[in-house]
């Protein structure tokens, strides 16, 4: 993990894309989930933890 880097994920028009902010907003969704003993709220907290990308013959990370 040391030679990781964080990247930007950014659309074709160039807006960074706020997953960050979604992911808070999953987690909180999914503290509400089990509060209502929802069975799969686990599922929901968990869901796109990480994130992969993989760099193609171009340079570019898809």
């Amino acid at each position: 993990m040391a030679n990781e880097k964080v990247l930007v994920d950014r659309s074709k028009s160039g807006k960074v894309r706020p997953w960050r902010e979604r992911k808070l907003e999953n987690l909180q969704y999914g503290d509400y989930l089990q509060i209502l003993h929802y069975k799969k709220a686990h599922r929901v907290k968990e869901c796109g933890e990480v994130l992969r990308f993989v760099e193609d013959e171009q340079g570019h990370k898809n």
